[in-house]
């Protein structure tokens, strides 16, 4: 399972499905590393939320092994634009178990870091929980002028775009 075999664009409102059967193939340990809980399923209202993006202060890309999906990077605004403050997203990135550690991660933030440097945006924030030491060598590697706060057993990480690898991402 080689990521050259996969295909990056950005997500659709027709790939509800795709979302779902994509989260029931988590695991349970995958699921609450990602969003910091047991999530059984995602609902409908869930599902909408997630596939409809304005594709500027909202953005989801979709990593496709054939027509499922394997992995998906999102960012969502998380600062209001003033003169003097840093434009700031939330982002957020899950990769199916079996296509861990092969990069998917790599290539789906490397791939929205441009889209949104490309849009104005100064700085990725994401949680992570010390526990999960695949998404901190990530960030590592992707970012190493990354910040971390720690509060208890979760890192709040501050991604500088100006200091993100992204060699051959096109913005």
């Amino acid at each position: 399972m080689a990521t050259r075999h996969l295909r990056l664009r950005p997500i659709e409102p027709a790939d509800a499905p795709r979302i779902e059967r994509a989260f029931s193939r988590l695991s349970p340990r995958t699921v609450y590393l990602r969003f910091l809980a047991p999530i059984p399923r995602i609902g409908a209202a869930e599902l909408t939320r997630l596939t409809n993006v304005d594709h500027h202060h909202r953005e989801a890309i979709v990593a496709l092994d054939g027509d499922e999906i394997v992995g998906v990077a999102r960012y969502e605004s998380s600062s209001d634009v003033g003169a003097f403050q840093p434009r700031r997203a939330e982002v957020a990135v899950v990769v199916a178990d079996a296509w861990q550690r092969r990069g998917v991660g790599r290539h789906l933030l490397d791939e929205l870091s441009a889209l949104a440097a490309a849009r104005g945006y100064d700085e990725l924030v994401c949680t992570i929980l010390v526990e999960n030491h695949a998404a901190l060598a990530l960030v590592r590697s992707h970012a190493p002028g990354a910040t971390m706060s720690r509060v208890d057993n979760v890192l709040e990480v501050r991604i500088p775009l100006t200091s993100v690898r992204t060699p051959g991402c096109a913005a």
